[in-house]
């Protein structure tokens, strides 16, 4: 067994003082021993950012929950901006309708949806216009749906309606077709003035559209 005379003991003796007054005067990081045992200071930066996300989205959340406004949705955007979705829907012959439009101010969102709600209130729900949807069509929906016309004027779309021109599709008339069809009705010993109401006729039928 080797054996340690007391000159050897002094010398470990003294370096052991110094290692522990030095370590007693050194930063708080210098004197962790195992710095695995101790979290490292970005663990508890994480774990803020963490609480700060959740906080931000509950708070998202609530706004969302307390945001109520008829027939409107608020929606939000990736940037945090906000859209306004107006969406009215109604039961139309069996069939579910729907109007939609999005809007990037709340204001103008009210304005559409009241506007439409006012139109169906008075006209009924507007006639969804499919690539087949013919003038006829909507003529028959109008005299179906609309408040009576007086006499010349119901004459005057039913006279369309059971003309070949109202075959014609919605969503391909031109306004060349128009001019055309007016041309027809002038050659038929019609006056200007009685061609005008044709079309003035015509022209508030199709804003059934």
């Amino acid at each position: 067994m080797t054996t340690i005379d007391d000159s050897t003991k002094n010398v470990l003796a003294t370096i052991t003082a110094q290692q522990a007054a030095r370590r007693q005067s050194a930063p708080a990081w210098e004197q962790i021993s195992d710095p695995a045992a101790t979290p490292l200071p970005t663990q508890g930066v994480a774990s803020t950012a963490s609480e700060t996300n959740k906080k931000a989205k509950a708070e998202k959340s609530k706004k969302a929950d307390d945001f109520k406004e008829r027939n409107i949705t608020r929606i939000q955007t990736t940037g945090g901006r906000a859209k306004y979705r107006v969406q009215i829907r109604r039961k139309v012959n069996g069939k579910s309708r729907s109007l939609c439009e999005t809007f990037r101010h709340l204001a103008n969102a009210k304005k559409w949806r009241d506007k439409k709600l006012a139109e169906i209130e008075l006209h009924g729900f507007p006639m969804q216009i499919a690539t087949d949807t013919t003038i006829a069509d909507v003529i028959a929906d109008r005299l179906k749906r609309g408040k009576k016309l007086g006499k010349s004027a119901q004459q005057n779309i039913e006279y369309i309606r059971d003309h070949e021109f109202g075959e014609t599709k919605v969503s391909l008339l031109t306004q060349q077709q128009l001019y055309d069809f007016a041309e027809k009705l002038l050659d038929g010993d019609r006056t200007p003035q009685t061609v005008a109401g044709y079309m003035t006729h015509l022209a508030a039928t199709l804003k059934w559209v």
